[in-house]
C-alpha cells in the first residue's frame, strides 16, 4: 500500500458556523466545483447554509438557506443530504433537526441563489439519521429517516415528482435512533436499510429487507450489539461484490469496526479497523489512494482527530493515518475539492465553529518520452517519467532495472528525485560495449510502488545489439555426425548476405560440405560459395558441415569458418572465427567369444571392435532375433542387458561406451522343468536404415550390412524348488542377472530339515522369513532332479506365515510382480490355499479348487483368475505375472492365459501373506471372499 500525505488548506470560518452538526457536497450552482452544505445547532442559530467553491477550494462564499430550525446544542443531531430530489438537474438539499422534529426539503432554483422549502414530515420526534435513495426503483429518490425520540426508521415515499407520501415506519421499536443508510445487502437487487441505535446497553446494528418497493419491510435483523453507535454506513469493504457494514461507536467503544455479508445479508463480526478513535461521531468510505478499494475515513471529537484508514482490497486496514489533531470533527465528506483528479476531505468543527478541508497529495507517475528503443552497444539512450500534476511535496519515484546484466548499462540508478513543483524528469544512461558476444538483449525500465506515488505498472523496452558472432557447437565424423556452427546475430532489419572463408586441414569438397536449413530443408553451398543469406527475422542460424566419407583412415582434421564484415552488418572482433575437428575413425564390430549357457545359467555374445570407441555418446549396434530360432523368449531365455525380445522387427541394440574395444550380449538361460534338446537363438546384427541415430553412429564389419552369430541353449535337467517373488512383470525381464543377490525380493527354498523359520534367500533378507505352523513335515524328497528338499503339509492346520512388507503388500501400489512356485498336490478335496497375499479388497491368491489350479489378482473387489486342470501326486511349476494391468500364467513352461485387467497396478493389500494356509483374509473369486485362517494344502 501506498503512503502519502493530506495537505491542510484552508479553514472556513462565518458568523453563521456556529455548533456544526453536520456537512455534505455538491454542485449547487453548476459551475463544476463541489460546494458545501451543513447545519448548525448554536441557540437561535439553527440553520441550514451553503458554502459556493470557487477557485478550486480557495474561495468560498457563504448563503443561507433556512433558518428556523432547532437542533440540540448539547446533543447536535442535525443531519444534511445533497441528491436531486425533483429531477431538474441541479442538486437540492434535505435536512433533519433533533429539537423541532422536522425532515425540510429545499428545492434548489439551478443556480444555488434561492430555496423553496418543503416539511416533509413535522413530527417525526427528534429526528437525526438521514439518507436519500430511490427504494422502489421507479426513478424517483426517497428519504429514509431516524428517530430518537419516536425510535423509529421511517421512509418517505416519492411516488411522483415532489409529491412525497406520509411516513412508513419501517420500525417503531429502534431505542435512540441515530443513523441510517440504504443499499442491496441480501444481493435481491433492491435497496435495503441498515441503522444504529445508540441506547445505553441496548445500543445495536440492524437492518430490514426491502421487499420490493420501498413500501413493505421484512422484520428486523440484528447484526450486533453495538454500544453507543454514532453512524453506520453499507459499502464493499473486501471487494466480494456484496455490501458490507461499517460502523462507529464513542463512549465506552470508540472503536471503528466492520462485518462481512456473505452475499446473502448474514454478517460476520471481523477485526477493529480502529479500537481506540475517542469520540467518534461520522465515518465514510472512498477510494483516496486509487488503489479500486475503499478506505475509511472518520471525524472524532474526542479525540480531536480527522483521520483515515488504508484498505489493502481484502478489508484489511492499516493503522491509523491521521489528517488533523486538536480538531474536533464532528462530520466529514470526502470530494475533489480542488478539480485535481485526487479526493479531498473536508470535516466540520462543532467547538471551532469552522469547517477544514485537506488537499490530497498523490501524484500519479507514467514513464514518456521515450528515445529510440533499439541501438548497438556504445550508445546513449532516455526516458521520460512524468507526473499528471506538479509534485505537492518532494517525492521520490523509483523503478527497475531487468534483462540485462551491471555491466551492460550506466547511469541507471533505480530513483528519480521530484522536489515539490516539479511534474517530469529526464533520464539519459548509456548503453556500454562490454566486450561480451550475448546476442540480442533487452533491458526493462519498470515503474515500482514507492510513497507519494502511484502507477500503472508502466515500462519501456530498449533493445541492445551486439554484433555478428560464430561459435562452434558440434564436431563432425564420419560415422554420420554433422558438424554445426552457430551464427549469432541481432535480428536483421532486411536479409543480408553474411561473407565467410572455410580454411582448416580438412578440404572442402573431398573432407566435407556445407549447408544451412530453410524452412527444414538442406541448402547445400557450392564448394567456392563465400556468404549465404540470413533473414530478416532470424536472431541465430546454424551453418552445418556436412562430412565427407572418403574410406580412408585419418587423423583429426580441422573446420575453420572466419565471419567478414559487409556493408549492413559488422562482425565481432572476438567471436568473428569459430573452428570444428572433423572425426574420421570407424570402429569396426565382429563377432568375439560365444559362450553358450546351460539352463539356469548365463551365457553371453562378445562383440569385438578394432579400434576404441571415441565417440563421447558411446556406439549402439543393432540386432534382432530370427524367426528360425528354436529357443522361446520368456519361456527358455532372456537378456540382462539389452531388450532382446523375439519380434524380428524389434529394434534392439547392444551399447558400447566410450574408449571400449568390446562389449557382451548376456543371455540367461531359463530353468523350464521340461527336458530338451539344445535349443538356439539365431541373432543378426544390421545396420540402421537411417544413417544417425541419437547423434552418433557404428560400423559394422567391413563392406557388409548383417552380422548372425548362434547362440545355443543346453538343458540342465534339473532346476530348483521353492517358491519366489520378483519385483518385475516378470522374471524374464528384470534387468540382471537372476540370482538370489540380485534377481529376487524373496526365495524360500523350502529346504530346512529343522527348526521353525522359513529363511529369505532374497534381497529382503530376514525381514520376510516365515515361521512354520503347527510343525509340518521338513526335509522331504525334492521335487526337481537334484538334491533340494521339499515341505509337506498335512491339509488340516500346518503352513507358513510370512509378515506383512513394503516391497510386497503393504506399499502404496505394485504395478509389476511375478511369482514362481513348485508344488505336488496330494489331495484335491475342496479349496487349498497355495500362496496368497492381502485381503478381500486387494491382492493375489493362488488356490486349487478340487482339480482346478486358480491364478488371481484383484483391485476394490474385482479381479480376473486363470484356470488350469492339475492331478494328484503330479509336479507343477508355475508362476503368475502381472505387468502394468496384464495378468499371465505360466504351468511347466507353458503359458495358460492372458488377461487385460480394469486395473493398472495392484493397490496396497495388508493382511499378511500364506503359504500352504490363508492367513487372516483372502478372496477366491469376485464373489467370494473369506476371512481369518484355513483352506490348508495337501
Amino acid at each position: 500500500m501506498t503512503n502519502f500525505n493530506f495537505s491542510y488548506q484552508t479553514s472556513i470560518t462565518n458568523s453563521g458556523l456556529d455548533d456544526l452538526a453536520d456537512i455534505y457536497g455538491g454542485d449547487f450552482d453548476g459551475d463544476g466545483d463541489i460546494d458545501l452544505v451543513g447545519i448548525t445547532s448554536a441557540f437561535g442559530q439553527d440553520d441550514v447554509f451553503i458554502l459556493k467553491n470557487s477557485n478550486n477550494g480557495n474561495n468560498w462564499s457563504y448563503s443561507l438557506v433556512y433558518g428556523d430550525l432547532q437542533v440540540d446544542q448539547d446533543f447536535p443531531v442535525g443531519s444534511v443530504y445533497v441528491a436531486d430530489l425533483d429531477n431538474d438537474g441541479d442538486e437540492d438539499i434535505v435536512s433533519t433537526s433533533n429539537d423541532d422534529d422536522n425532515v425540510f426539503v429545499f428545492y434548489n432554483n439551478g443556480s444555488g441563489t434561492s430555496w423553496d422549502d418543503e416539511r416533509i414530515s413535522g413530527g417525526f420526534r427528534g429526528a437525526s439519521g438521514l439518507f436519500v435513495t430511490d427504494l422502489g426503483s421507479d426513478g424517483f429518490v426517497d428519504i429514509i429517516g431516524a428517530s430518537e425520540d419516536d425510535q423509529d426508521i421511517a421512509v418517505w415515499r416519492q411516488t411522483s415528482r415532489n409529491n412525497f407520501q406520509g411516513e412508513i415506519t419501517i420500525d417503531g421499536s429502534m431505542e435512540e435512533a441515530i443513523a441510517v443508510y440504504a443499499a442491496d445487502l441480501d444481493g435481491d437487487g433492491d435497496k435495503d436499510v441498515v441503522a444504529a441505535a445508540q441506547e445505553e446497553n441496548n445500543a445495536h446494528i440492524s437492518w430490514w429487507e426491502n421487499e420490493g418497493n420501498g413500501s413493505s419491510w421484512g422484520d428486523r435483523n440484528i447484526v450486533s450489539d453495538f454500544d453507543d453507535a454514532t453512524d453506520v454506513i453499507a459499502v464493499d469493504l473486501d471487494n466480494d461484490g456484496d455490501n458490507d457494514l461499517v460502523a462507529s461507536a464513542s463512549g465506552s467503544l470508540d472503536d471503528i469496526a466492520w462485518w462481512k455479508n456473505n452475499g446473502s445479508g448474514n454478517f460476520s463480526r471481523q477485526s477493529n479497523i480502529d479500537s481506540n478513535f475517542n469520540g467518534v461521531w461520522e465515518i465514510t468510505a472512498a477510494d483516496l489512494d486509487k488503489d479500486g478499494d475503499l478506505d475509511i475515513i472518520g471525524a472524532a471529537r474526542d479525540a480531536n482527530q480527522v483521520a483515515w484508514w488504508q484498505n489493502d482490497g481484502s478489508g484489511n486496514f492499516s493503522s491509523r493515518n491521521t489528517i488533523a489533531s486538536s480538531f474536533d470533527g464532528i462530520s466529514v465528506f470526502v470530494q475533489d475539492f480542488n478539480n485535481d483528479g485526487y479526493l479531498d476531505i473536508a470535516s466540520a468543527s462543532f467547538d471551532d465553529d469552522n469547517i477544514s478541508w485537506w488537499s490530497n497529495n498523490l501524484v500519479t507517475a507514467e514513464i514518456s518520452g521515450i528515445s529510440s528503443t533499439s541501438d548497438l552497444e556504445g550508445t546513449s539512450k532516455s526516458f521520460t517519467v512524468s507526473l499528471d500534476r506538479e509534485a505537492p511535496e518532494d517525492i521520490t519515484v523509483t523503478y527497475s532495472i531487468s534483462g540485462v546484466s551491471s555491466s551492460d548499462y550506466s547511469g541507471l540508478s533505480g530513483e528519480i528525485d521530484f522536489s515539490q513543483g516539479q511534474d517530469s524528469q529526464t533520464i539519459s544512461f548509456n548503453i556500454e560495449n562490454d566486450d561480451i558476444y550475448e546476442q540480442q538483449e533487452t533491458l526493462t525500465i519498470t515503474l515500482t510502488d514507492n510513497d507519494g506515488y502511484i502507477h500503472n505498472g508502466d515500462t519501456v523496452d530498449f533493445t541492445i545489439k551486439d554484433y555478428i558472432g560464430i561459435s562452434a557447437i558440434t564436431n563432425p565424423s564420419e560415422t554420420g555426425i554433422d558438424g554445426q556452427f552457430e551464427i549469432i546475430t541481432d535480428t536483421p532489419q532486411d536479409t543480408i548476405e553474411l561473407n565467410f572463408s572455410a580454411e582448416g586441414t580438412a578440404e572442402r569438397g573431398i573432407d566435407y560440405q556445407l549447408y544451412y536449413l530453410a524452412n527444414g530443408e538442406k541448402q547445400y553451398l557450392d564448394d567456392n560459395d563465400t556468404n549465404f543469406p540470413i533473414t530478416d527475422d532470424a536472431e541465430s542460424l546454424a551453418l552445418y558441415v556436412e562430412p565427407l566419407n572418403d574410406t580412408l583412415f585419418e587423423s583429426e582434421e580441422t573446420v575453420i569458418i572466419n565471419l567478414e564484415s559487409g556493408d549492413d552488418y559488422n562482425v565481432s572482433d572476438s567471436s568473428a572465427s569459430a573452428t570444428l575437428t572433423l572425426e574420421d575413425n570407424e570402429p569396426i564390430v565382429s563377432i568375439g567369444e560365444i559362450v553358450n549357457p546351460t539352463e539356469n545359467d548365463i551365457g553371453y555374445l562378445e562383440l569385438e571392435l578394432d579400434n576404441p570407441v571415441e565417440n563421447e555418446a558411446g556406439i549402439r549396434v543393432k540386432y534382432r532375433i530370427l524367426d528360425n530360432s528354436t529357443a522361446t523368449f520368456n519361456q527358455d531365455y532372456y537378456s540382462s542387458q539389452s531388450r532382446l525380445t523375439a519380434e524380428s522387427d524389434a529394434e534392439n541394440s547392444v551399447f558400447i561406451p566410450q574408449n571400449a574395444t568390446t562389449a557382451q550380449l548376456y543371455i540367461t538361460a531359463l530353468p523350464d522343468a521340461i527336458v530338451e534338446e539344445t535349443e538356439n537363438i539365431e541373432i543378426e546384427f544390421y545396420t540402421f536404415e537411417d544413417e544417425f541415430i541419437d547423434d552418433f553412429a557404428y560400423g559394422l564389419t567391413d563392406g557388409n550390412s548383417t552380422l548372425n552369430a548362434t547362440v545355443e541353449i543346453s538343458d540342465s535337467e534339473n532346476y530348483t524348488t521353492g517358491l519366489a517373488i520378483f519385483d518385475a512383470d516378470n522374471i524374464y525381464l528384470d534387468e540382471g542377472v537372476i540370482t538370489t543377490e540380485n534377481g529376487f525380493i524373496t526365495f524360500w527354498s523350502l529346504g530346512e530339515t529343522s527348526g521353525d523359520v522359513a529363511v529369505n534367500q532374497g534381497s529382503l533378507g530376514n525381514n520376510v522369513d516365515g515361521t512354520y505352523q503347527n510343525n509340518p513335515t521338513l526335509g522331504v524328497s525334492g521335487l526337481a532332479n537334484n538334491s533340494d528338499t521339499a515341505v509337506e503339509f498335512d491339509g488340516v492346520d500346518d503352513g507358513i506365515f510370512i509378515p506383512d512388507n513394503d516391497a510386497i503388500n503393504t506399499g502404496d501400489s505394485y504395478p509389476e510382480r511375478t511369482i514362481e512356485l513348485w508344488f505336488q498336490p496330494n489331495n484335491l478335496d475342496g479349496k487349498q490355499v497355495i500362496y496368497e497375499e492381502g485381503g478381500t479388497l486387494n491382492g493375489i491368491n493362488i488356490f486349487l479348487d478340487e482339480s482346478q489350479l486358480n491364478l488371481g489378482v484383484w483391485v476394490n473387489d474385482e479381479g480376473e483368475w486363470l484356470n488350469f486342470s492339475v492331478e494328484e501326486g503330479e509336479i507343477y511349476h508355475t508362476i503368475l505375472t502381472f505387468d502394468n494391468g496384464i495378468l499371465n500364467g505360466y504351468v511347466n513352461g507353458e503359458n495358460i492365459g492372458s488377461i487385460n485387467l480394469d486395473f493398472d497396478s495392484i493397490e496396497r493389500h495388508a493382511a499378511d501373506i500364506g503359504i500352504a494356509q490363508m492367513n487372516d483374509d483372502t478372496r477366491f473369486s469376485n464373489d467370494d471372499s473369506r476371512n481369518g485362517e484355513g483352506f490348508y494344502f495337501q
